[in-house]
């Protein structure tokens, strides 16, 4: 999976699809997106394990063509992770508040365990 396959997926539950004017350019996602995978490496850490049980590393993404060490399953919590992330630089807006809540949510669900913090 690359950072663009979650970036994508990030942009359509945003709503921010237009390439002419995307409301959250690609440096501020991408940040969000390593955020997301620190996060994820804190709560879940079996996430990050290889097959030879040593452990990858949540490196910075700063490409879109990075390629992220984690099972294609994981894809919709970062997702969630990073929109909620991006969300919250409004969080003044009600409505994006609830929308942080509710993507945060969704990621807590996807991995099946208890509430993360938003």
């Amino acid at each position: 999976m690359t950072a663009a396959d979650v970036i994508n997926l990030v942009r359509r539950i945003l709503k921010d699809t237009d390439g002419n004017q995307f409301r959250w350019p690609n440096t501020i996602l991408l940040k969000h997106l390593s955020d997301s995978q620190r996060e994820l490496r804190q709560v879940a850490p079996h996430s990050f394990l290889t097959l030879s049980d040593s452990m990858n590393a949540a490196a910075d993404v700063t490409a879109l063509t990075a390629t992220l060490d984690l099972d294609e399953d994981h894809r919709r919590v970062l997702a969630d992770m990073t929109a909620a992330k991006a969300l919250s630089e409004d969080s003044d807006d009600a409505g994006n508040r609830e929308q942080v809540d509710a993507h945060t949510s969704m990621a807590s669900r996807g991995l099946g365990i208890g509430p993360l913090n938003g």
